[in-house]
């Protein structure tokens, strides 16, 4: 059934209902302008071609429908308008000042330039008639059938359509661009995507970004820009010319017979060359596959570790480089050192540092603890010791893997996996990697405690260090020393709220011979008996 267009019908409309009168290819939903034009052509081409079929019935036009919500509406006049709506404009005809209702008040836009008032006519206005309803849209006719289609040549290419008119300069009013960070007050005008944009709501705080097109709870919008002018049709594009054909390949000639191998010959083996002393190479490449190890002055590529192993002197001790530290001691005691003992720094020799077995018992003998013992060092020898990274080959039966190891504060050397406590002194040496007789491992990692006046901001007096003393800050110093409790001022006590309490105002440490002789005690004093 043919679709007849209405007086209010944008191009658009019109548009999709001469598509859907003239032809098969029908307008969809989503169908821009350049589409519906093009189906329009296309539908008059094939009735052109081979003559259309019979149209289906038209449906009869129902009443007038209601007029609908018109948009923002601009009042004149010197007080606002009666029952406002969202939206609703009203310009103060004594000041200019225009206005826009937004969250249940008037919010300035701008003021409005004007010149003078003119004599208010005398005619009375007369009243609006109500609009009439909109009847119900008939039925859309049956398509009907196609016709045969036709035979005839394709048309020239079309002209092209016209630039649509340019839709309507958006209003501008004094603006800075929207900065996220920056807080406005009310009234304020910003532009943001393109937009203008007056603040409404939430002053004085970043709020909430503009919502091109919609009002939110901090801005609302004071102008949208004219709509873009319809792009006239573009032609239709001219048909490619054929491609010529490709020239036949020329044929392959054939592969010739391979010739048979000659035998191999075994030539005697040649001498080993000289490695210049200079010798200079891009890069060495160790073959990852080796697993026979290496000994003194070689090296070779380790997979478990993956990295390079070198074989260290005296061919007792490999070092995983990259992943393990060590260092070469003397040792400095009467006995042999053995590999899993832990030690300390005893001295220097002028080359090598002296080391002796450590011991947690005290700070003397667990300060300056370094690291295990990788070999077996004979007295006065040298020989490698681990301050980090993996040592193997050591006995690690009596702990288990993942356990943090500690230096023992009852065997000098030891390793215990029971956590020390004061007085004997903290130093964590590493964790078990390997629970094993004698292929243990362990990772080592010194880690050494520290007393109570090494803290940097803690200052001992061991000159009047007391028992009993107190450790209290000093402001004036910014540490925390050593007093007695008479040393310390001030002490107060808070009886807000207590009933049947005394505050106190002193605070004394005495002994109890001191105190049996005190006659009468002072009530506002708190005795602290010592010894």
């Amino acid at each position: 059934m043919p679709i007849a267009p209405l007086t209010n019908d944008s191009k658009s409309n019109l548009l999709a209902k001469i598509a859907a009168n003239t032809g098969e290819t029908k307008p969809t939903v989503g169908d821009g302008e350049h589409n519906l034009l093009w189906k329009i052509a296309a539908n008059t081409y094939a009735t052109a071609t081979t003559g259309g079929g019979g149209g289906g019935g038209g449906g009869g036009t129902g009443a007038t429908g209601a007029t609908g919500t018109s948009g923002f509406t601009t009042f004149y006049s010197e007080t606002p308008p009666a029952s406002p709506v969202n939206g609703m404009r009203w310009v103060n005809t004594t000041t200019m000042v225009e206005y826009q209702y937004y969250d249940s008040q008037w919010v300035e836009v701008t003021s409005v330039a004007t010149g003078a008032t003119g004599a208010t006519g005398a005619g009375a206005t007369g009243s609006t008639g109500s609009t009439g309803l909109t009847g119900a849209t008939g039925d859309i006719g049956a398509t009907g059938l196609a016709g045969a289609t036709g035979a005839g040549e394709q048309g020239a290419t079309g002209i092209d359509g016209s630039t649509g008119a340019t839709g309507p300069t958006p209003w501008t009013l004094p603006a800075t661009v929207y900065d996220n960070g920056a807080s406005y007050n009310i009234g304020a005008a910003v532009t943001y995507q393109g937009g203008y944009y007056y603040r409404t709501g939430n002053p004085l705080n970043p709020g909430y970004p503009p919502t091109p097109g919609s009002i939110n709870a901090s801005w609302t919008p004071v102008a949208d820009g004219g709509a873009t002018g319809v792009q006239g049709a573009t032609g239709e594009t001219g048909a490619t010319g054929d491609v010529g054909a490709t020239g036949l390949q020329g044929a392959t000639g054939e592969v010739g017979a391979t010739g048979l191998t000659g035998a191999t010959g075994v030539g005697a083996t040649g001498a080993t060359g000289v490695i210049p002393a200079n010798l200079t190479v891009d890069y060495i490449e160790f073959d990852p596959t080796y697993t026979s190890g290496v000994t003194q002055y070689q090296m070779a590529w380790n997979d478990t570790d993956g990295t390079i192993e070198l074989g260290l002197k005296g061919g007792n001790v490999d070092l995983s480089i990259g992943q393990e530290n060590v260092i070469l001691v003397v040792n400095d005691e009467a006995t042999t050192l053995n590999a899993g003992e832990v030690v300390r720094i005893s001295g220097a020799n002028g080359i090598n540092l002296l080391a002796k077995r450590a011991q947690a018992d005290g700070d003397p003998n667990s300060a300056s603890t370094i690291g295990i013992v990788a070999e077996s060092i004979a007295t006065n020898a040298a020989g490698f010791i681990t301050t980090f990274g993996s040592i193997r080959n050591i006995n690690t039966n009596a702990f288990n893997d993942g356990d943090p190891l500690y230096l023992s504060p009852t065997t000098p050397g030891g390793i215990t996996n029971v956590k020390p406590s004061a007085p004997s002194h903290l130093v964590l040496v590493g964790f078990c990697q390997k629970k094993s007789a004698g292929a243990g491992q362990i990772f080592v990692e010194i880690q050494n405690g520290y007393e109570l006046d090494e803290l940097h901001n803690v200052q001992i007096n061991s000159g009047t260090l007391l028992n009993n003393d107190l450790l209290a800050y000093n402001l004036a110093t910014d540490t925390w020393q050593n007093k007695t409790l008479n040393d310390v001022n001030g002490v107060t006590s808070n009886i807000t709220g207590l009933t049947g309490a005394t505050q106190l105002t002193n605070l004394v440490q005495i002994t109890q011979a001191g105190y049996n002789a005190i006659v009468t005690p002072d009530v506002n004093t708190l005795y602290v008996i010592v010894g």
